[in-house]
């Protein structure tokens, strides 16, 4: 009977991780997707930032831009989409912190010409970091541990929000991922073509080769353990992810990742450390990097835009 018990234990399937796909659909309604079980939730939001950044997803909550009279406000909720919003503050734009479950804030609106101050806070509202300090001219592109990356005329360099100081340019055009201490981007005077990931603090770089025949194109992203990057590729009109190592060196394609004429929006989960893209028939498919091939789960979207994955 003991082993009866033990066999009919074996054949139960696995516990899903539990992984949620966050997108903006129409303009201003936020959209959840629970990936296990491919139940969908919407919540109308009064307004949507048209200048925001993307969405961001962290501890169990979603962060994004709206507008409140007239200004840019940064907003929280969780991932049920229920209860009132919480309020993070007037900002120009925001980026993820280095520090898990924080984000930084800078600058008051996004109409504005110059961003003056910085705040970070925790995603459900603590401020834990606050500087009155005018940013360098220019875009927030990240955030390190030494400060925010700012990209001016498309070299980034860091500034610190404690002491003013601004880093050396890193060799890098525009900066798309960060993780710790890491930046990933268009490696200089490749036209996009390559990506690079560069060391904040001290300027190395490592190339980041596509596989052979393919061409970069989109956002370069890192896993959440910092080890690999990921990044659209596409040969003769169509697509597919590759993955590459951190250190550098050339790409993979992730296996199952081919989509033909569909763009593979894709985002890693920090819950389960899968890649989550978008497949033809609005199909989601998830990779866990070291298995022989993506797997298709229960979650569907129409959605062709960036997808944020918690």
């Amino acid at each position: 009977m003991l082993g009866a018990f033990l066999a009919a234990a074996l054949m139960l399937p696995a516990p899903q991780p539990a992984e949620s796909i966050v997108f903006v659909s129409g303009a201003n309604r936020l959209n959840v997707v629970d990936v296990a079980t491919g139940e969908q939730r919407s919540r109308e939001m009064t307004s949507l930032a048209a200048c925001g950044p993307d969405l961001t997803v962290d501890q169990g909550r979603v962060v994004f831009a709206g507008r409140t009279r007239r200004r840019t406000t940064v907003m929280s909720l969780p991932l049920s989409l229920e209860g009132r919003p919480q309020r993070l503050g007037n900002a120009h734009m925001f980026v993820p912190s280095a520090a898990p479950g924080r984000v930084w804030l800078a600058g008051t609106t996004c109409t504005a010409s110059h961003m003056t101050g910085a705040r970070e806070l925790t995603v459900d509202g603590t401020e834990t970091a606050q500087s009155s300090r005018r940013l360098p001219r220019g875009w927030l592109g990240a955030a390190v541990p030494g400060g925010l990356v700012i990209v001016q005329r498309q070299r980034p360099h860091v500034w610190s929000p404690t002491t003013g100081r601004v880093g050396a340019r890193l060799p890098l055009e525009g900066v798309e991922d960060a993780h710790a201490h890491l930046l990933v981007g268009c490696a200089l005077h490749a036209r996009c073509r390559r990506f690079a990931v560069v060391d904040s603090r001290s300027g190395n770089r490592r190339a980041l080769r596509p596989p052979a025949g393919y061409t970069t194109s989109g956002s370069p992203q890192f896993s959440p353990d910092g080890s690999l990057v990921a990044f659209p590729v596409e040969r003769e009109r169509r697509w597919a992810l590759a993955l590459a190592p951190a250190r550098g060196g050339r790409a993979t394609i992730v296996p199952g990742s081919r989509t033909g004429r569909v763009f593979p929006s894709a985002d890693w989960s920090r819950t389960s450390g899968r890649l989550l893209f978008r497949a033809p028939g609005g199909l989601i498919k998830a990779y866990e990097p070291g298995t022989p091939l993506a797997v298709q789960t229960r979650a569907r979207t129409s959605h062709r835009g960036p997808l944020a994955v918690g």
